[in-house]
């Protein structure tokens, strides 16, 4: 168990790293910040000593260098435009991301994996058909489609909901159900195709042949071994939920992580925007690691054959 979870670790620490890379080049790439900084009436003295003053005149390799060893204290940087540390700039909007995503995720569990037992229960019939169709059409569907299409539904034309903002619970309503819809969809679909394949097993038939009633086969052998893979479907779900987030606090103008880093984006502020890249790379990692783990624990035929 232990030499599984140390290659997982490992195997973790170094997608990390590599997208710090792959990260801190591609920053550096689109630009200098230093033009967003420049006053109209700027000379090249006072350019020469904002790029001195943020390490933006050195060679690539020696602004890597500097940010790794600072990464090695836990010094994250400071914002090039709101001048403060970036910890505390994500940590002022880390609570409204977290609620959306929590909301988004109990709603996808909670209507995903009924879809799913009524498509495999009914599979052929109308019911079935109609959770199927709701499931494709939400896994195809990009997150900023369906965001626009609520907006001019409930907010536009039935004025019901508001589009903007988070003030009050009718706020999270549209952005929860439209990170929602494609973790529905997936659950949905994982759900029937586990479910059709241990309603196959011999112990599933070898229970029905003994008499025991129809509910309690499906509660206590069918849904209950088909749970289990679901494990794996959550986390790579939840890592794309946290993507899918980026979009969908941009379109609701939602107050929270996305709207931080997006909006890094178009002002060049590399450290903000470096942090944020990092920090949602590290999550989708640990959420993969905590899912290997969990299945591991769950079923220890993966350690072996791992």
């Amino acid at each position: 168990m232990l030499r599984f979870l140390a290659w997982r670790l490992g195997r973790a620490a170094l997608t990390v790293l590599l997208v710090l890379v792959a990260c801190f080049v591609a920053i550096r790439a689109t630009g200098s910040p230093l033009s967003v900084l420049y006053p109209e009436d700027a000379t090249p003295e006072q350019a020469v000593l904002l790029a001195q003053q943020w390490g933006l005149d050195r060679s690539l390799p020696e602004q890597f260098g500097v940010y790794i060893a600072n990464l090695a204290r836990g010094d994250f940087g400071v914002s090039i435009i709101e001048r403060r540390p970036v910890t505390r700039i994500y940590a002022e909007k880390l609570r409204p991301t977290l609620q959306l995503a929590a909301l988004a995720l109990v709603i996808g569990i909670v209507v995903g994996i009924p879809l799913g037992v009524v498509a495999a229960l009914r599979r052929g019939k109308v019911a079935a058909r109609a959770a199927m169709a709701v499931a494709f059409t939400g896994y195809a569907v990009p997150h900023f489609i369906i965001a626009i299409l609520l907006i001019l539904l409930f907010s536009y034309h039935l004025n019901w909901l508001p589009s903007t903002g988070a003030a009050t619970p009718q706020h999270y309503i549209l952005p929860a159900v439209t990170l929602a819809l494609p973790l529905i969809a997936a659950i949905a679909r994982y759900m029937r195709s586990t479910m059709l394949d241990v309603m196959n097993q011999d112990y599933v038939r070898t229970a029905r042949a003994k008499g025991v009633a129809e509910p309690r086969v499906v509660t206590l052998h069918v849904m209950r071994n088909a749970l289990l893979p679901l494990i794996t479907v959550l986390g790579l779900e939840v890592a794309g939920l946290i993507n899918g987030s980026l979009i969908v606090e941009t379109v609701f103008s939602w107050p929270g992580l996305g709207k931080v880093l997006t909006g890094s984006v178009s002002r060049r502020d590399f450290p903000v925007l470096q942090f944020g890249v990092i920090a949602y790379a590290m999550a989708v990692v640990a959420i993969n690691f905590l899912v290997d783990a969990l299945y591991a624990v769950a079923d220890p035929r993966v350690r072996v054959e791992s």
